[in-house]
């Protein structure tokens, strides 16, 4: 069974070799439980990205997270704790393909609301290119 959540995204980012940003967006969306994994999903509103649809997945058992995009800016990338993984983003120049170290994962989720918060580095051809701290969090629409 869907239900409708409210999400809120925020990642603060050390940029290399110099720099910082922090992305903050809130969206309704939908969780839904499959196999015991909590799926997000939202339509993106960003400018560059709308149209785009996200679905986050959340694996409290394996202390694994995923995020896909779809189209028209397709992403995907994949956080495993002390693991560095291959991702790639779709931009109107190409695909650019990263690579994900994941430093920690902390889960505080159910099937109604829930935080995650993943601390990772953004690889660009072998080089760091940002030390992320990424937040999400869900709470049911009453």
């Amino acid at each position: 069974m869907e239900k409708e959540v409210k999400i809120t995204i925020v990642n603060e980012q050390k940029l290399y070799p110099e720099g910082k940003d922090r992305i903050n967006q809130q969206v309704k969306g939908n969780l839904f439980v499959k196999n015991g994994v909590i799926y997000l999903h939202y339509d993106e509103i960003k400018e560059g990205l709308a149209g785009a649809s996200t679905t986050i997945k959340l694996d409290q058992r394996s202390n694994r997270v995923m995020i896909i995009r779809r189209q028209p800016a397709r992403m995907k990338q994949v956080f495993i704790p002390g693991k560095k993984t291959e991702s790639f983003y779709q931009t109107a120049a190409g695909n650019l393909e990263i690579a994900i170290k994941t430093e920690q994962i902390l889960l505080a989720i159910n099937d109604e609301d829930g935080t995650v918060r993943i601390n990772y580095n953004t690889y660009i051809n072998q080089q760091l290119t940002a030390d992320n701290r990424l937040k999400i969090s869900y709470k049911m629409i009453n």
